[in-house]
């Protein structure tokens, strides 16, 4: 029906305007009321006609509309569909895949945050791997990256509140076992036999071994003697050590060729093990009483050039191993000759280190780290001065580490003064958990004394000429603008001896303190960053409080980064 109106229809129109007005008034009807009211009935069954028409167009158009938006419905789950498969996520080689589901799985490492009663379930998860398991049920495609990476299921945990006790914990074991094929295996045992039966079958395979038990269990390791061809790295820890068969350990231990990395305590130290010691490239003496000091010195004679020594010294020995070993001897050392490259040392006895400075020649050391147990206990001066004269440190001496360590300001200044070769430093505050300073040794005098400064014959002078990287782990004691005169001193001097080398420096603040660098020092650092010659950072994490302590009370395991 055409909306356009015909001449006819618009006089209609009008007329009917005029009659409506006509019946809002008192006037007379027109003498063409009869027809009009004809034309209006003719118009209306007209009407009614159009109408019904519209109507019918307008329902065929919706059932239209409704298979369309049908259609489109249905077309774009399809098309969601082919877009989700063609995803990136999807395209992703499964190499890449399986880096980020390595990610997602439970560190290796202790979670030191978790309840003790929450040590079975943990176990359980991290042996069954519970992080990969629900990411496996995404698609069959990362289920087969799950299952068949091997490297997901190597390292196996058992102990800390997790041991072997049922059926399901058997399997668990088994399939983490069958999961890990033919690839190297990570083994910690605490304590638990049977599981040790069952993993002593994929002996062959171990790489790593921590193995945690009582001393009377240690005649299990003779199982393992010559079936050990790919260990690498082995921790072996017994309580009580005045029961532990040492020849047992001695065979158990020399039978691993591959061998490089041992962990033990001083007391289950095996003897005549010169072949041992000579493929060792790392050895670490736990619970080193007096008793034990000078063997483990003389010991470390047979080590190989470029080996790593770390001594872990007690001074309290426990009652029962006394009553086997007697009263402590007096110490005396011989004279001892080693070409370790890194030697670690935490004490509590400042007697027994000036002992083993003194006994200890040390030609090829790279690296030196020092660490008291407790805040007060005074630094060996004259000694280290001794050894360091003896061993020619001012050579080779590349190292050092004395956060932990009661230094006076003069001493270490004096000490470094001896060590021209020196590029890494680290040194400390000494404080209790609570933020109480017990020796503050990081002051601007401090910092003035290794500042660059210009001699009479315009020579530059300072400590340590060489070094490169200052770590700072600190109450904040000092002011900002000595510490950035520090900085800008030693890259100028960098600069003239060795252009293409960056001056690197981080600061530590040690528990609560919330010293800040000045905005305005902040702005000149992070310029002389911008330019290329200095790498800076600060730590304000508490994580990085409890690192200090760790690694004070001897965690050098943890501090990889110094072992360069």
């Amino acid at each position: 029906m055409s909306l356009a109106l015909t001449q006819t229809e618009a006089n209609l129109r009008a007329r009917m305007d005029r009659y409506r007005e006509l019946l809002r008034s008192n006037s007379d009807a027109p003498s063409d009321i009869r027809s009009t009211i004809s034309a209006l009935s003719t118009d209306l069954s007209r009407c009614d006609e159009g109408l019904a028409r519209l109507h019918t167009e307008l329902a065929r158009l919706q059932a239209q509309l409704n298979c369309l938006t049908a259609e489109r419905q249905t077309l774009q789950i399809h098309y969601d569909d082919c877009h989700a498969l063609l995803a990136p996520i999807r395209r992703l080689p499964s190499e890449i895949l399986g880096s980020i589901f390595d990610l997602c799985r439970y560190p290796d490492e202790d979670d030191e945050d978790e309840d003790n009663r929450s040590g079975p379930i943990l176990g359980h998860h991290k042996l069954a791997q519970r992080l990969l398991r629900a990411i496996s049920r995404v698609c069959i495609h990362w289920r087969r990256i799950v299952i068949g990476t091997p490297a997901y299921w190597n390292t196996i945990k058992i102990g800390e509140g997790f041991t072997i006790k049922t059926p399901r914990d058997l399997k668990l074991l088994t399939v983490a076992l069958e999961r890990s094929r033919s690839s190297p295996l990570h083994v910690k045992i605490y304590n638990d036999q049977l599981a040790f039966r069952l993993l002593t079958e994929f002996s062959e395979r171990w790489q790593t071994a921590e193995l945690h038990f009582g001393a009377r269990d240690c005649t299990l390791f003779l199982r393992l003697a010559n079936r050990l061809p790919m260990l690498q790295k082995l921790c072996i820890r017994a309580f009580p050590l005045q029961l532990a068969p040492r020849r047992a350990l001695g065979d158990f231990i020399e039978s691993a060729p591959c061998l490089r990395n041992l962990i033990i305590a001083a007391p289950l130290m095996p003897t005549g093990n010169e072949a041992l010691l000579r493929q060792l490239s790392s050895l670490t003496f736990t619970s080193v009483y007096p008793t034990y000091i000078t063997g483990c010195v003389v010991l470390i004679s047979g080590l190989s050039a470029s080996a790593q020594l770390a001594l872990f010294l007690e001074d309290r020995m426990p009652t029962l191993l006394r009553q086997v070993t007697g009263p402590d001897p007096p110490i005396s050392i011989p004279p001892t000759t080693s070409s370790l490259s890194t030697f670690r040392i935490r004490f509590d006895s400042v007697a027994h280190l000036k002992e083993i400075f003194t006994a200890l020649t040390l030609p090829g050391l790279v690296t030196l780290s020092l660490r008291g147990k407790y805040p007060n206990l005074p630094w060996p001066h004259a000694e280290f001065h001794a050894l360091a004269a003896r061993s020619r440190f001012h050579d080779h001496l590349l190292t050092l580490d004395l956060r932990a360590t009661y230094i006076a300001q003069a001493e270490l200044l004096e000490c470094l003064g001896a060590l021209p070769c020196l590029e890494r430093l680290t040194i400390g505050d000494r404080a209790d958990r609570h933020g109480q300073a017990h020796h503050c040794v990081i002051t601007d005098g401090l910092l003035q004394g290794l500042t660059v400064t210009a001699a009479e014959d315009g020579r530059s002078q300072c400590p340590a000429p060489r070094l490169l990287r200052l770590r700072l782990f600190t109450l904040g004691k000092f002011d900002d603008t000595v510490y950035f005169n520090f900085l800008r001193s030693r890259m100028d001097h960098l600069a003239l001896s060795n252009p293409q080398q960056l001056f690197e420096s981080q600061i530590e603040w040690l528990w609560d303190c919330e010293r800040q660098v000045g905005e305005s020092v902040m702005e000149q650092i992070d310029e002389l960053c911008k330019s290329g010659c200095l790498k800076f950072s600060i730590i304000t994490d508490e994580d990085e409080w409890d690192k200090y302590w760790a690694l004070r009370d001897g965690d050098f395991d943890s501090d990889s980064e110094e072992a360069e």
